[in-house]
């Protein structure tokens, strides 16, 4: 299984709502006075249309991303919270040996 990540190559929008999310960050930002945020936001933009690196996963990665994906289908998923707390609790018993 090959992986290719690219800027937004996960995310579809239909064209209207693209424009209208679109625009609404160009509104956003002209409004911005602040010169680091601007700073920010281009390092961010930047980032994200430089990515273009492909990752090739072994067998047992794959297995793994198939796993996890079967347990998403299946309903098998915790909620943020939920995953905090499990490995917290998972931390704790590592660090006290039980």
């Amino acid at each position: 299984m090959t992986l290719r990540l690219r800027g937004r190559c996960c995310i579809l929008f239909l064209n209207f709502i693209e424009m209208s999310i679109k625009q609404l960050i160009i509104d956003r930002i002209s409004e911005i006075e602040n010169e680091s945020i601007l700073q920010e936001i281009l390092a961010l933009i930047t980032a994200e249309t430089e990515v273009t690196e492909t990752y090739t996963l072994n067998p047992q990665q794959e297995s793994k991303v198939n796993e996890g994906l079967e347990d998403i289908s299946k309903g098998r998923t915790m909620t943020q919270e939920e995953s905090e707390k499990f490995i917290s609790e998972w931390l704790k018993k590592q660090s006290t040996g039980r």
